[in-house]
């Protein structure tokens, strides 16, 4: 692949990354505790939106997606926190359709 290859995927794993979270991060109750500094993988604090991981990874699934690794238990200071991740091969859509159905089960 060479230095130029693995840059160019890691841009594209940055880029993707930023625009899944930000996209997260505009839904009522979503917010991301450690702020836009990251690489690939991301907490998404479901705090505000009164619901446990737990709840929103079940309702995700019914909708045939896994949701991101609850973190409650092992980082309870991040509250009720999921561990999302974001590479080279998930594609915009993809994260548009997690938005969307985190949008539906938040509502």
């Amino acid at each position: 692949m060479g230095p130029q290859g693995m840059r160019e995927v890691g841009d594209t794993i940055i880029r993707r990354a930023h625009y899944a979270a930000g996209e997260l991060a505009r839904l009522q109750g979503v917010s991301l505790p450690m702020g836009g500094a990251f690489f690939k993988e991301s907490p998404v604090c479901l705090d505000g939106a009164g619901m446990t991981v737990a709840d929103v990874n079940a309702a995700l699934l019914k909708r045939g997606l896994f949701g991101g690794r609850d973190l409650s238990g092992d980082y309870p200071w991040l509250g009720q926190s999921a561990l999302c991740c974001y590479t080279e091969v998930h594609p915009r859509v993809d994260s548009d359709r997690l938005i969307t159905a985190l949008r539906e089960v938040l509502t």
